[in-house]
C-alpha cells in the first residue's frame, strides 16, 4: 500500500495488522508501534533509512519484516511477542542488543548478517533456527560479536544457528535440549565451555567443528551424535 513512498515518519495505533510488504522500499526513518499489532512480512523490508523503531506493548513480526534495515541500531525487542519470523532482522547490521524477553521461537536467519550483534537474551525461546545468529557469507570472519549465550528453555537449536560466532566464549543451555543441528556451533573458534543440564537426543554433523577452544563440555546423556 506505502511501497516506495517518500513516507519519513508513522504510528500506527494498537490492534492494527500491517499488511505483506506494506511500507517497503519506502523511505521511512521512524515508526512507533503501539499495543497488540501484527507485522506482516516484508512490511518494512529494505527500508535503508529507518533508524528509529519504537515499540510499545506486544507486536508480533513476520518473515522478512525488517530484512535489510541497515540503519537500525536499536530497538526494544522486549515486546516482540510469539514466534519471530524468519528473516525478520536480517541484515540489519548497526544491531547490538537483542533482548527477547517474550519471544517462543526464533526464525531462521532471524539475525544472519547481523555482524555488530553484542549481546543476546531469550530467557523463554524454545526454538533457535538454521542460522539465526550466524551467516551464509565466506566473506564474514566473525558473524557477530556475542561472547555468551543463556538459553534456559530452548528445546531444538537448528543447523548453523551459531555458525561463525568467534566471539563467542561460553554456552548455557537449560533442562529442555533434545537436538542439536548440523554445524550449529562450528568455526567457534573461540568456544571454550557448553553446558547443559538436560539429556539431548541427537548431536548432529559437525556441530561443533573447529571449536579448537572447547575444553568443557557438560551434557547430561547424548542419545545419538552423528560425525
Amino acid at each position: 500500500m506505502f511501497s516506495n513512498t517518500a513516507l519519513t515518519t508513522i504510528s500506527i495505533n494498537s490492534d492494527t495488522k500491517i499488511g505483506e510488504g506494506a511500507f517497503e522500499n519506502s523511505l521511512l526513518n521512524s515508526i512507533m508501534m503501539f499495543d497488540n499489532i501484527t507485522v506482516g512480512a516484508y512490511a518494512f523490508e529494505n527500508c535503508k533509512e529507518l533508524n528509529s523503531v519504537q515499540l510499545f506493548g506486544n507486536i508480533t513480526v513476520g518473515d522478512y519484516a525488517f530484512a535489510n534495515c541497515n540503519q537500525i541500531s536499536n530497538i526494544d525487542f522486549e515486546n516482540v511477542v510469539g514466534n519471530l519470523g524468519a528473516h525478520a532482522f536480517e541484515n540489519c547490521e548497526l544491531i547490538t542488543n537483542v533482548n527477547l524477553a517474550n519471544a517462543t521461537s526464533i526464525g531462521d536467519y532471524a539475525f544472519a548478517g547481523c555482524t555488530s550483534i553484542e549481546e543476546v537474551q531469550m530467557p523463554n525461546a524454545e526454538y533457535i533456527g538454521s542460522y539465526a545468529f550466524s551467516s551464509d557469507s565466506d566473506k564474514l570472519k566473525n558473524a557477530n560479536n556475542i561472547t555468551s549465550i543463556e538459553a534456559p528453555q530452548v528445546a531444538e537449536i537448528g543447523d548453523y544457528a551459531f555458525y561463525k560466532n568467534t566471539s563467542l566464549e561460553n554456552v548455557t543451555i537449560g533442562n529442555s535440549l533434545t537436538s542439536i543441528g548440523s554445524y550449529a556451533f562450528a568455526n567457534c573458534s573461540n568456544l571454550a565451555t557448553f553446558n547443559t543440564s538436560s539429556s539431548v537426543s541427537v548431536i548432529s554433523d559437525y556441530a561443533f567443528t573447529e571449536c579448537a577452544k572447547l575444553a568443557t563440555f557438560n551434557v547430561s546423556g547424548i542419545e545419538y551424535v552423528n560425525e
